[in-house]
């Protein structure tokens, strides 16, 4: 695994400039992959982040290799508990929340069609 400074001659977003050198740089990483191939990619802000995407891609590797399951968060939001509910701040109400009020015609047809899916897939679970 090589993570090294990356330097370049033309100035590019998020690299920062060497006035000794005279040149642009960030960190990368220079490695090869298990089925050999090269992989190299510039442009991280710290050795560290360079050092977290080498593990991440090895990581990932062996999830592969080894047929593992990778384990996917859901994008729903769980319940808080009663306790945690009662001592919430409350919601901010302003117009954004009243949005049927500027949906016109074709929008409030399209609204109800996804409501009606939406209750409907409730039905079933």
């Amino acid at each position: 695994m090589a993570v090294k400074k990356f330097h370049s001659n033309k100035e590019k977003p998020g690299w920062k400039y060497d006035e000794r050198k005279k040149q642009f740089w960030s960190w990368g990483f220079d490695i090869r992959t298990e089925n050999g191939r090269r992989k190299r990619e510039s442009g991280f802000g710290s050795k560290q982040l360079a050092e977290n995407a080498v593990a991440r891609i090895r990581i990932s590797e062996k999830e592969g290799k080894y047929h593992l399951t990778q384990k996917r968060f859901s994008a729903r939001r769980r319940r808080l508990p009663p306790s945690a509910r009662a001592n919430r701040k409350p919601e901010r109400k302003g117009p954004r929340d009243d949005r049927s009020a500027k949906m016109d015609g074709d929008d409030s047809a399209r609204f109800e069609v996804k409501r009606a899916g939406v209750l409907a897939h409730q039905a079933l679970h």
